[in-house]
């Protein structure tokens, strides 16, 4: 199942990849005038320079939100694996509370019937 989606993946990578080549190519000519709101600029470029802008500015924070993603559940994973280590340690140690228990009873039960027949 994992194969056929990174094959999928692929896939609609290449579909996207070349129809943004072939918009470029046609494109290339058109100019697109903007106006910079940080210092009210205006700036004209080609529509394929914007387009090749869009598309590696998309790529870059689309690559900062899976790593921070990453880092998130990487941080909860290490918390989950911390709580249940926790969790058996304390099982184990509740297990050899009752064997130890359970050993002093049976000690206390053969010196009852010790000394109950030692009558």
């Amino acid at each position: 199942m994992k194969r056929n989606t990174s094959i999928a993946a692929f896939c609609l990578n290449v579909i996207i990849s070349l129809a943004l080549l072939y918009f470029i190519y046609v494109n290339h000519s058109y100019k697109v005038t903007y106006v910079c709101i940080l210092n009210n600029n205006v700036y004209t470029l080609p529509l394929s320079l914007m387009a090749i802008l869009f598309v590696f500015t998309g790529m870059i924070m689309g690559f900062l939100s899976s790593k921070i993603t990453s880092y998130r559940n990487q941080k909860n994973v290490s918390a989950y694996e911390r709580k249940n280590e926790s969790l058996s340690v304390k099982s184990e140690e509740d297990t050899a509370k009752i064997k130890a228990l359970e050993a002093k009873i049976k000690t206390l039960e053969t010196a009852l019937d010790a000394a109950l027949n030692k009558d």
